[in-house]
């Protein structure tokens, strides 16, 4: 039985924050309940969130480049066009060279690879973060 999406929540914050460094640095990627409530409102509305569905971290470029890991998904926007990903779908992740072992990049692109084969990547900002299995099973 899947936990619920403040279960999921307290869960994933717990353990970004554990295995995450100098989370108030952070620029542009955030926890999200540390973005304002003004932009939180335009992010859900854009990322089109479902009943119950909570956001646990977000990064916002621009108007343009945006993206959102909640308790039921992973919602990315290029060029405004909003796209989503079920974690639950989630077979495989990469977050390239996120942990700067072969030199620290300011960027680097993360990969999904939903179950039955596709791909979906989007550009990760670096932000000290740990990939937290968020699915509740």
């Amino acid at each position: 039985m899947r936990k619920s999406d403040e279960i999921i929540k307290k869960f994933a914050v717990t353990k970004i924050k554990r295995a995450s460094m100098n989370i108030e640095t952070w620029e542009r990627t955030k926890l999200w309940d540390d973005w304002s409530d003004e932009l939180q409102r335009v992010l859900e509305k854009r990322a089109c969130f479902r009943n119950n569905e909570l956001g646990i971290i977000a990064y916002v470029g621009d108007n343009n480049y945006w993206y959102i890991i909640t308790t039921q998904r992973v919602i990315f926007a290029d060029d405004q066009k909003a796209k989503s990903i079920e974690l639950n779908e989630v077979e495989h992740y990469d977050f390239g060279d996120f942990k700067g072992a072969k030199g620290r990049k300011p960027i680097e692109k993360m990969t999904l690879r939903k179950k039955g084969g596709t791909v979906e990547s989007f550009i990760l900002k670096q932000a000290n973060l740990q990939w937290v299995q968020f699915g509740g099973s």
